[in-house]
Formats: C-alpha cells, sequence, structure tokens
C-alpha cells in the first residue's frame, strides 16, 4: 500500500465495499432487491460481472501501487467467490462468470494505469487541503 494518511478510513471502507460485494455476489438477489426482481439475461449478467470487477479494480489499485499484485489479489476473489457459488444452493457457479470477471479485472487495470493511477493520493491530498483551510 502506499504510505497514506488516513490508512484507517481507507481500510474500513474497503471492509464495507468487499463484504458488500461479498454478500450481493454469494445470497440470492432477492434477499437485497426483493422478489419481483428481474434477473438479467446472460449477456447482461457478463455486462454486470466486467462492471463490478472494473470498479472494484480501478478501487484496489489506487491503494496499491502494484499492478500485478492488484491482478492476482482481485482474479484471485473472483475465483474464490465462484467457489463459493458452486456449492450454494442460490447461486450457480459459471466459468463464464470468472472470464468475465477477468475482463473486468484486465479493464479496471488499464484504465487505471491511464486516466486514474494513484487517484487515493489525490483524495487525500484533497482532504488534508480542505481541513488545512478550517
Amino acid at each position: 500500500m502506499y504510505q497514506l494518511e488516513y490508512k484507517i478510513l481507507w481500510n474500513i471502507l474497503n471492509l464495507f465495499i468487499f463484504i458488500t460485494l461479498t454478500s450481493l455476489l454469494v445470497f440470492p438477489p432477492e434477499w437485497f432487491f426483493g422478489s419481483d426482481i428481474q434477473l438479467p439475461e446472460r449477456l447482461t449478467d457478463k455486462g454486470i460481472h466486467i462492471f463490478v470487477f472494473t470498479l472494484l479494480t480501478i478501487w484496489v489499485c489506487g491503494q496499491l501501487p502494484s499492478f500485478i499484485k492488484v491482478l492476482m489479489y482481485i482474479s484471485f476473489y473472483g475465483i474464490i467467490i465462484e467457489c463459493i457459488q458452486y456449492f450454494s444452493p442460490y447461486r450457480t457457479y459459471e466459468l463464464f462468470d470468472i472470464l468475465a470477471n477477468e475482463l473486468g479485472v484486465i479493464l479496471g487495470i488499464l484504465i487505471s494505469f491511464k486516466l486514474t493511477n494513484n487517484w487515493v493520493i489525490k483524495i487525500e491530498d484533497l482532504i488534508t487541503n480542505l481541513s488545512s483551510k478550517y
């Protein structure tokens, strides 16, 4: 991790995001969104996987300086989630979900490398500047 001034804040946010995301990916969607939810079709489902793992990767890339570590951590997380779904009565394991997750991770790394690299340091500078004014 970068040497962050607000490390406790980032760790709390990380914990919240990973617990929320894991819950949404492991438990039935009806538990969160009601029983009248329309489950997405296969293409939309894979698009959601790509989108979620792209955002997750951008989030983590802002806090870890090594894109290789991000690739390994988030890829491992996606595989673990799918393995949990294999044993879950509420979800199904799909190899294409893992592939969609990996596509999202790669897309997130590319976006981070080109556009949002070190975003967390910029946010910390902004917080520090705002707090020093008051």
